[in-house]
């Protein structure tokens, strides 16, 4: 991993140490389908959502049901 990147596995794993809903997991660079199908994987809830750097939600997002 590069220097940044470790700084910011740090923090997650940091995180994820305090509350057990964050899980952290490291892949080598496969692109956005590649991250996207291993949380896919990963994913133990009923629920999934992914957000993206560009994306901007609002504070209430995830908690307005979807029809």
């Amino acid at each position: 991993m590069r220097q940044r990147t470790v700084k910011y596995f740090d923090i997650l794993k940091e995180y994820a140490s305090h509350d057990e809903r964050i899980r952290v997991f490291h892949q080598e660079n496969g692109g956005v389908t590649s991250a996207r199908n291993r949380g896919v994987q990963e994913a133990m809830g009923e629920w999934i959502s992914f957000v993206d750097s560009d994306d901007e939600l609002f504070f209430d997002a995830l908690s307005i049901p979807v029809p």
